[in-house]
């Protein structure tokens, strides 16, 4: 299982029809990858990620801008613990995709979090 050690966030910029400047996020996807796995039978690899979903920035304690995660084609937010991948016997590469999104900071500064991803056989 490949997890990248980083990510980071581009600034997008989003228009309505006429041209006008609608929104700025910052987004990327971070891509988790299995290969040549062999398993028990019926077992999996379950990979999950666990995050307070702000970023901050080393001069500011108190300002937390927030950002959400999507897993593949969910709509639906990760939840803290929430699994982010789910692997079985193949022998072709097995991918899940992050999908990182946040919106435009009220403060400048450089914004990170760390999370932490846990990888167990189920």
């Amino acid at each position: 299982v490949t997890i990248p050690a980083d990510i980071t966030l581009n600034e997008t910029k989003k228009y309505d029809g006429a041209g006008k400047l609608t929104a700025i996020t910052y987004e990327n996807d971070l891509l988790i990858t299995a290969e040549a796995v062999r398993l028990a039978e019926s077992k999996k690899i379950e990979v999950t990620m666990e995050s307070d979903f702000n970023l901050d920035t080393a001069a500011s304690s108190e300002y937390k801008l927030p950002y959400t995660v999507k897993v593949d084609d969910s709509t639906e937010d990760l939840i803290n613990g929430g699994t982010v991948a789910l692997f079985g016997t193949n022998t072709a590469e097995q991918t899940s995709i992050l999908h990182f999104s946040a919106n435009n900071p009220v403060y400048a500064g450089d914004y990170s979090d760390n999370v932490t991803f846990t990888i167990k056989l189920v």
